[in-house]
């Protein structure tokens, strides 16, 4: 009798597993609530496995336990009350103050789970500058986008805890 093919994956073939995660969350039909899901899109690092989490970051948690990467980054659009394109790093319970509404669960719900399955869980909050239906980002979003994007493709976590500013 024939065996069965076995359900595992072979990790040869798909290759090192990525050393850090990024989920990125936000509405893209509001402005630059989308910059998190826009910094998971452009991000290219073969360290990084990123997400495009949207308005429902819970639903992406398989990949997170499959992985168990060192750390995982949420990044988001978060009413700071700083000046537009502004990133800090926040905890998750001044990210579900600051954060947008428009996640299914609070962030700090979605990494108190997550926080089982990654070494560490970092949120960095993006100050928008429009929240409107229907338009992109605006210029100071994606000015900010990219600089956040710069720091973790060269995985400079201590400048972003350092500087906390855009």
């Amino acid at each position: 009798m024939d065996s069965l093919p076995q359900d595992k994956p072979d990790r040869e073939k798909e290759g090192p597993k990525p050393r850090f995660m990024l989920l990125g969350v936000g509405n893209e039909l509001r402005g630059d609530d989308g910059l998190g899901p826009y910094i998971a899109r452009e991000m290219d690092s073969p360290h990084w496995l990123t997400i495009e989490g949207g308005t429902a970051p819970s639903n992406f948690t398989a990949p997170v336990r499959r992985v168990g990467p060192e750390k995982l980054v949420i990044v988001d659009a978060a009413k700071m009350g700083l000046d537009p394109g502004t990133y800090r790093l926040l905890s998750p319970e001044e990210g579900d103050r600051v954060y947008l509404s428009t996640h299914d669960l609070p962030l700090a719900a979605t990494a108190s789970y997550l926080s089982q399955f990654a070494e560490e869980i970092i949120f960095i909050g993006i100050e928008p500058e429009e929240l409107k239906d229907g338009i992109g980002l605006s210029e100071t979003a994606r000015k900010a986008a990219w600089r956040v994007i710069r720091l973790l493709e060269e995985e400079k976590f201590d400048s972003l805890e350092k500087l906390n500013t855009g």
